[in-house]
């Protein structure tokens, strides 16, 4: 997830969806960090402007760095891909 910032910081600059043209696949975890889950919803709805072939997932049980989940991150961008 987009936005992700270090226990104590805040995000300075936000992230410019505005500048992408392609579609997006934000993938984040259930366990992420605070920041990161707390701006999914918002972060989704840019994606979503940008096309409708973007896409939000959010991995269960998984951290920020999805560390005990890299399977199924691939298996996900994957099948995204497959998509587009």
């Amino acid at each position: 997830g987009s936005g992700a910032v270090d226990k104590g910081q805040r995000l300075l600059n936000p992230y410019p969806y505005d500048k992408i043209s392609v579609p997006v696949l934000d993938l984040y975890g259930e366990h992420d960090f605070g920041l990161v889950r707390e701006s999914a919803k918002d972060r989704r709805e840019y994606i979503k402007q940008i096309s409708d072939k973007s896409k939000q997932l959010e991995i269960k049980s998984s951290n920020h760095y999805h560390e005990d989940n890299s399977n199924e991150i691939i298996v996900q961008v994957k099948k995204w891909l497959s998509l587009q």
